[in-house]
């Protein structure tokens, strides 16, 4: 069982991954993230080895729902990577042992930043937070700059919140 989308932008230099996946067996978030990092390398076809910036392994979850996470932030010569997933345990929910989460953004280095605020987060919190239905997507929250100020959503002073549906200034 699997649920997943990839968000490309149009010139393929920035990529927004997010995958729901029960699997059977016993694959460790560590192991998914090592397979999610190759598939990004050769994707877009990077051949040099990539410089860790930061990274994370730890124990998450709440009582009688164990989990693990692993997250890196990865640089290579003309692109920034980041990876993380979370795995729970949850045979009876899913019928499956091994639930894993994963969510990649790629961008090209100088451009990283700004996709994080501009792309990333807002496509996140629309299909995930929010579960991506349009009667809740305002000009607020819609990852767009509506009001042609060169800023986007929350960071546009337009915006009171992410539910104002009027991102002018004015």
């Amino acid at each position: 069982m699997f649920a997943g989308v990839d968000v490309v932008r149009d010139d393929g230099q920035a990529l927004w991954h997010y995958l729901f996946t029960a699997e059977p067996g016993q694959t460790s978030a560590q192991q998914r993230l090592n397979v999610e990092v190759e598939r990004v390398l050769a994707g877009f076809g990077i051949t040099d080895q990539p410089i860790e910036l930061c990274s994370l392994a730890n124990q998450i979850g709440v009582t009688g729902l164990p989990g693990l996470s692993s997250a890196t932030i990865l640089r290579t010569q003309d692109y920034t990577i980041q990876v993380v997933v979370s795995q729970s345990f949850l045979p009876i929910l899913t019928g499956a042992e091994n639930v894993l989460v994963v969510a990649t953004n790629v961008a090209r280095n100088d451009e990283f930043d700004l996709e994080a605020y501009r792309t990333f987060l807002p496509i996140g919190w629309q299909l995930i937070v929010k579960g991506g239905s349009d009667e809740d997507v305002t000009q607020c929250n819609d990852g767009k700059d509506n009001d042609g100020d060169g800023l986007v959503d929350q960071l546009d002073p337009g915006c009171e919140d992410g539910n104002d549906d009027n991102e002018s200034d004015l």
